[in-house]
């Protein structure tokens, strides 16, 4: 297990320069993707998996009664509620797999299969694809857990764990999100008698956010509760629109979630240190093992783990899986294969490119504010906008409590050009993709498997080499020290 950058722990042997500190710290605490040599993003950092979690979709949609054998005809995208999902083959060149089954839609990672295969459908003829059982986004999900993801893996040291998406967890965050944004606007939004009260101010704005699970009417919230929420007469078009359309609209289950959860999108996020335990379960036919890395303690003896657990599927569906797996460690379509064609031993692996969303926050959002001023708004002053940043941190420090909330908001305040949060983000970068490989070796008896996540690597190539030489090295660890025995699995 390693992360990088990395520091050198005789740093710490008899204590610390405070220069030395600092140099160890992230680069930008605003930016949780920047260098910090003391952050472990092997245990620490849970991001989309990407195409490495589509194994946990194989699994479900086999267990519901999905024929691995038949080929299904990806038509390039799918165009749903005015978005489109699509393969990176789609998005890029305007091209498509054709026909293919399961096992080649693991080797070249096709998004449209797996829409296919998590709904049930299949979306180029309009078929169901005659499952005996429903699948369904918990189903999905079940499965992930069973593999390990979500959930603490048992290492003796710090690891974050972010949840496998549920319904309750999306309303849960988009009653959050419109809460957030309730407070940020609440002079623009509520009369003066609300927002001046803190108490009023927050009993109203929970009810707002509660109607997005109610089936609330536009008209009714026009003309009747937002009037009694004190929210403005000329706001309350606006903030209707905002309960019903943008989010009531989204406070439920849909295929869209289904598409984008089955390949590893959506809330989907997860350590590399679960994935590698994930794909190690794979390997082992089922068999779930906790992580650990103390091997005994003095005075205590061997560390004893827990039991391992057994993933629901049948051996032959674990096998169809691993079919896909070994294609994808061998076949010509493969982005990867090429990498393991000089080891002595066969690979299995599958790739990842995952998409993070949002904007790279500069160190100071109130330099970059200062600095782009006259674009967003001509007419502003910077002592005007400092003057308004100023007012909102002392009348409102719980919402503001730092420069770089508050400035953003003194902005759309002043502005006469009716600014967005969007706006203001015009001049910030995105995140390139991430890229994951995972791999079992050697194919047909793994004894190690191996995840690689590299953050903004852009393609799951970019992974593959650095797992090519963890697991090079690994058996050449092996033929040094023959006296050493390899249980079989992966323990």
């Amino acid at each position: 297990m390693a992360s990088y950058p990395d520091y050198d722990p005789n740093s710490f042997a008899t204590g610390i320069s405070t220069s030395k500190w600092e140099s160890l710290q992230s680069k930008n605490p605003r930016d949780p993707l920047s260098p910090s040599p003391l952050y472990n993003l092997a245990t620490m950092s849970t991001v989309q998996p990407g195409s490495t979690f589509k194994m946990v979709t194989a699994s479900a949609a086999l267990d519901c009664g999905l024929n691995p054998n038949v080929q299904l005809c990806d038509n390039g995208r799918i165009k749903l509620g005015g978005h489109s999902f699509g393969c990176v083959l789609w998005n890029l060149y305007k091209k498509n797999h054709g026909y293919l089954d399961m096992f080649r839609a693991l080797e070249v990672s096709c998004n449209y299969y797996f829409y296919d295969a998590a709904t049930g459908k299949d979306w180029y003829t309009g078929q169901s694809l005659g499952y005996k059982k429903k699948i369904t986004i918990g189903k999905i999900t079940d499965y992930a857990e069973q593999y390990g993801l979500g959930k603490k893996t048992g290492i003796e040291i710090d690891e974050a764990v972010v949840h496998v998406p549920t319904k309750k967890k999306k309303i849960e965050e988009l009653k959050n999100t419109l809460s957030n944004k309730l407070y940020a606007g609440a002079e623009t939004y509520f009369e003066e008698k609300i927002y001046s009260n803190s108490t009023a101010l927050k009993n109203n704005i929970t009810q707002i956010v509660n109607l997005i699970t109610t089936s609330p009417k536009y008209d009714d919230l026009v003309n009747n509760k937002l009037k009694s929420l004190g929210v403005k007469y000329s706001q309350r078009d606006n903030v209707a629109e905002l309960v019903v359309f943008q989010y009531a609209s989204q406070a439920k289950w849909t295929t869209g979630d289904a598409f984008n959860i089955c390949i590893g999108q959506g809330d989907n996020a997860y350590t590399p240190l679960q994935m590698a335990n994930y794909i190690a379960t794979i390997g082992n036919k089922g068999e779930h093992n906790t992580v650990s890395v103390v091997k005994s303690v003095e005075g205590k003896g061997n560390t004893k783990k827990a039991a391992a657990t057994k993933v629901d599927l049948s051996q032959k569906n674990l096998n169809y899986i691993m079919k896909g797996l070994k294609l994808d460690g061998t076949g010509s379509e493969s982005t990867v294969s090429k990498y393991w064609k000089s080891l002595d031993f066969t690979v299995a692996s599958k790739t990842g490119t995952a998409e993070r969303e949002g904007y790279v926050n500069p160190k100071s959002e109130v330099r970059y504010i200062k600095n782009h001023l006259s674009q967003f708004d001509g007419s502003l002053s910077w002592s005007k906008v400092k003057k308004e940043m100023n007012r909102l941190m002392k009348t409102y420090p719980d919402t503001y409590s730092s420069k770089d909330t508050a400035v953003r908001r003194a902005v759309i305040n002043l502005s006469k050009k009716h600014l967005t949060t969007d706006d203001l983000d015009a001049y910030k970068s995105t995140y390139d993709e991430f890229a994951w490989v995972v791999c079992l070796a050697p194919a047909d008896n793994p004894k190690i498997a191996v995840c690689v996540m590299v953050p903004q690597g852009k393609t799951a190539a970019n992974a593959a080499p650095i797992a090519k030489h963890i697991m090079g090295a690994y058996f050449d660890l092996q033929k040094n020290y023959k006296t050493y025995t390899i249980k079989s699995g992966i323990n």
